[in-house]
Protein backbone atom coordinates (compact mmCIF):
# COMPACT_ATOMS: atom_id res chain seq x y z
CA UNK A 1 0.00 0.00 0.00
CA UNK A 2 2.77 2.58 0.59
CA UNK A 3 4.34 2.00 -2.67
CA UNK A 4 1.23 2.55 -4.48
CA UNK A 5 0.51 5.52 -2.18
CA UNK A 6 3.85 6.73 -2.70
CA UNK A 7 3.57 6.42 -7.01
CA UNK A 8 0.11 8.21 -6.41
CA UNK A 9 1.61 11.38 -5.34
CA UNK A 10 4.58 11.08 -7.33
CA UNK A 11 2.14 11.14 -10.55
CA UNK A 12 -0.05 13.97 -9.02
CA UNK A 13 -3.04 12.29 -7.31
CA UNK A 14 -4.84 14.28 -5.13
CA UNK A 15 -5.75 12.80 -1.76
CA UNK A 16 -9.21 12.56 -2.97
CA UNK A 17 -8.14 10.27 -6.07
CA UNK A 18 -5.96 8.28 -3.01
CA UNK A 19 -8.90 8.09 -1.13
CA UNK A 20 -11.08 6.84 -4.26
CA UNK A 21 -8.33 4.25 -5.17
CA UNK A 22 -8.57 3.37 -1.42
CA UNK A 23 -11.74 2.62 -0.97
CA UNK A 24 -11.96 0.48 -4.27
CA UNK A 25 -9.44 -1.90 -2.82
CA UNK A 26 -11.82 -2.37 0.29
CA UNK A 27 -14.26 -3.15 -1.61
CA UNK A 28 -11.77 -6.17 -3.02
CA UNK A 29 -10.11 -7.11 -0.01
CA UNK A 30 -12.55 -6.95 2.21
CA UNK A 31 -11.82 -6.52 6.33
CA UNK A 32 -7.97 -6.65 6.33
CA UNK A 33 -8.06 -3.74 3.40
CA UNK A 34 -9.89 -1.45 5.65
CA UNK A 35 -7.57 -1.86 8.30
CA UNK A 36 -4.46 -1.51 6.13
CA UNK A 37 -6.40 1.79 4.85
CA UNK A 38 -7.20 2.99 8.38
CA UNK A 39 -4.08 2.39 10.26
CA UNK A 40 -1.63 3.05 7.21
CA UNK A 41 -2.84 5.22 4.37
CA UNK A 42 -4.43 7.82 6.59
CA UNK A 43 -1.76 8.53 8.48
CA UNK A 44 0.06 8.64 5.44
CA UNK A 45 -1.71 11.33 3.76
CA UNK A 46 -1.71 13.31 7.14
CA UNK A 47 2.12 13.06 7.08
CA UNK A 48 2.93 14.34 3.62
CA UNK A 49 0.72 17.33 4.19
CA UNK A 50 -1.92 18.85 1.97
CA UNK A 51 0.84 21.11 0.89
CA UNK A 52 3.10 17.92 -1.67
CA UNK A 53 -0.63 16.91 -2.69
CA UNK A 54 -1.24 20.36 -3.92
CA UNK A 55 2.38 20.42 -5.48
CA UNK A 56 1.60 17.05 -6.93
CA UNK A 57 -1.13 18.01 -8.52
CA UNK A 58 -0.52 21.29 -9.65
CA UNK A 59 2.73 19.70 -11.25
CA UNK A 60 0.32 16.87 -13.28
CA UNK A 61 -1.63 19.75 -14.63
CA UNK A 62 1.58 21.54 -16.18
CA UNK A 63 2.98 17.78 -17.64
CA UNK A 64 -0.12 16.64 -18.83
CA UNK A 65 -2.71 19.75 -19.25
CA UNK A 66 -6.45 18.19 -18.92
CA UNK A 67 -8.90 19.32 -21.81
Amino acid sequence: MANHANNAVEAGATKQEILEAAAISVEFGGGPSFVVVRDNLLDFLEEIGQDQLSRSAHMRQKVLPLR
